[in-house]
């Protein structure tokens, strides 16, 4: 049955309230039951299994959304066969985070992994985490928004639940890895259990030889994709692991509340520019003219809803935060948050069109201007830091963000004068 556009915003609204209650009141939580130290070791562990956990995909998501999307592709078998190859690459990039994270245990003796019961918990945490974004990159493929939705909110209810029990019940922060690793095995029986078609299960198991269109190039697609899938989660939590490495932990602490609120407002472009993602391939097809005025009209729309999302939030942040926080944490996040808040509008063009490569078949494009971003990143990060700490983490991100836009943008606008040419 088709969903309006209209629904699919609301389920899309809904998703963003969850995340953001959830993930403020983990936030809040952390602090209340460890302290700012405790939340920035919180916020150093969580980006360390994000980045890892894509590691573990080995960009197999990217792939299903583009080759499950396709039209070419809506036969039952055809759609297994994407499954089924995404689920095997996931098995070595788990191979290959577990050498990892090994060796990270062994060199550098993180907190978070301080025994082998967390460092196996964390690396196993990988593993669903993985297979979960690939399920969930499946369900958007097929377009199945409201459900994608439903079970995006639920991964959050999920993990906010966890963290209640790390925090009250276990009393340990080094109980992180439980956090990730039951909600995902959760958030997998969910999606496996709801899902409609049980064909696809059975047939998973079976080795009969289907294969999609164009899926000689599918594994070339995902390896192309992954540098751009790491490096864009490396590019958002770089400051925290730039700071871990460089400062105190209390400032990561500080730096976290600025970045949770202002990135956690950001997800609204993520959310936006997901519910658009399939209407991409759509009109890529179609004329140019289209594409460009739908590309400019999107663009304006989320940029003018973020800015006044973010100067309310930052009229408001003395009273709110202070009164959440308390006022120790409020002096010292506060410039940081609005120097956050004026990066995050000068890159929402990045944000909304850094899946446009990737679904006009150059994954390889996002790679190369989202590792010029973390590199310009790294590099400011290095000397800002010492000098200014969380705030200098905050400059370095926010000119970051605005190269990524202005990247972007360049080879969009390249990309739609080529496209024009050709058909001419």
């Amino acid at each position: 049955m088709e969903v309006s556009n209209n629904n699919i915003k609301v389920y899309a609204l809904v998703s963003f309230v969850v995340l953001a209650v959830t993930g403020y009141g983990m936030q809040i939580i952390v602090n209340h039951g460890f302290g700012v130290e405790g939340l920035g070791e919180f916020n150093s562990s969580l980006a360390y299994f994000l980045i890892a956990s894509l590691v573990t995909t080995m960009g197999s998501n990217f792939g299903v959304l583009s080759f499950a999307s396709n039209p070419k592709n809506k036969n039952l078998y055809s759609r297994i066969w994407i499954l089924k190859k995404a689920l095997k690459l996931s098995l070595i990039g788990f191979v290959i985070v577990f050498i990892i994270t090994f060796f990270s245990v062994t060199l550098y003796k993180f907190d978070f992994l301080i025994n082998n019961v967390s460092f196996i918990l964390l690396s196993v945490g990988t593993l669903f985490f993985a297979v979960n974004k690939i399920l969930l990159a499946f369900i958007n493929a097929l377009n199945q928004m409201p459900k994608y939705y439903l079970l995006q909110s639920t991964r959050y209810l999920l993990m906010f639940i966890c963290t209640l029990f790390c925090v009250y019940v276990y009393q340990d922060i080094r109980g992180l890895s439980l956090i990730f690793l039951f909600s995902e095995i959760a958030l997998m029986i969910i999606l496996v259990s709801i899902h409609p078609k049980k064909i696809y299960w059975q047939n998973l198991i079976q080795s009969k030889q289907e294969v999609c269109d164009g899926g000689s190039r599918f594994i070339t697609h995902c390896f192309k994709s992954l540098p751009a899938g790491v490096i864009q989660e490396l590019a958002v939590r770089v400051d925290i692991i730039m700071l871990t490495l460089m400062s105190t932990t209390k400032s990561v602490g500080y730096y976290s509340i600025a970045a949770m609120i202002a990135e956690g407002l950001n997800q609204i472009l993520v959310i936006w520019r997901d519910s658009f993602s399939p209407l991409f391939v759509k009109i890529i097809n179609e004329n140019t003219t289209k594409l460009k005025a739908f590309i400019l009209r999107m663009l304006l729309q989320s940029g003018i809803a973020l800015a006044l999302l973010l100067t309310v939030t930052y009229l408001l942040y003395k009273s709110v935060i202070g009164f959440v926080f308390g006022p120790e944490i409020v002096n010292f996040s506060i410039n940081t948050f609005g120097i956050l808040a004026a990066g995050l509008i000068l890159g929402s063009p990045f944000t909304m069109l850094q899946l446009l490569p990737n679904q006009m078949g150059k994954p390889e494009v996002m790679s190369i201007i989202t590792v010029f971003t973390v590199l310009i990143n790294v590099v400011c990060n290095y000397f800002f830091i010492p000098i200014w700490a969380g705030l200098g983490a905050a400059i370095a991100t926010s000119l970051s963000w605005l190269v990524g836009s202005i990247g972007i943008i360049w080879w969009t606008n390249s990309f739609i004068i080529k496209t024009s040419s050709i058909r001419a």
